[in-house]
């Protein structure tokens, strides 16, 4: 004769503890991923946390103006006071309207603990910046556009350092 016990999870004297435990676990599940988009002269970047995901199940398409982001995870989980194993997956998908100041033949993407990078250069001709000097006493320069990309780039970096 086979006896089977439908509700022994609900008579476990650890039920209470299991069950604060739990609730913490599916509002983790279910929060929003945190993302951070910034511009600077010369690209955008996107920065995606992404913790316990697989590099393998992350997947970056270009997709009729539009840079899709979507991936996936699975998670196993074993109850310590029960003999429950749950399986859930968790994904995620989203999409950025490129503009036409994008050069999308050089978007790089990378993926390391757990924060996606996805960087996407501007065009060259739409890069407006050039270095302003400071006049003064001993300077009698007058404003000059960069013209070397590298050189714009070198000296733009340069000048956060020195700020900082």
């Amino acid at each position: 004769m086979k006896q089977i016990l439908i509700f022994n999870d609900l008579i476990s004297p650890f039920n209470v503890f299991e069950n604060s435990i739990i609730p913490e676990f599916f509002e983790y599940e279910n929060s929003e991923l945190e993302e951070n988009i910034t511009t600077t002269p010369f690209e955008y970047k996107i920065n995606i946390e992404l913790p316990q995901f697989r590099k393998k199940n992350i997947k970056i398409t270009l997709d009729n103006n539009y840079l899709v982001v979507k991936g996936y995870k699975k998670q196993a989980k074993n109850s310590l006071f029960s003999n429950n194993y749950e399986t859930s997956v968790t994904s995620f998908d989203r999409s950025y309207e490129l503009t036409e100041d994008m050069d999308v033949e050089k978007v790089k993407a990378k993926f390391k603990n757990g924060l996606l990078t996805i960087i996407i250069p501007k065009k060259k001709e739409f890069i407006r910046f050039r270095e302003v000097p400071v006049l003064g006493s001993n300077n009698n320069n007058i404003i000059k556009p960069v013209t070397s990309d590298k050189s714009l780039k070198s000296k733009f970096l340069n000048l956060f350092k020195k700020v900082a």
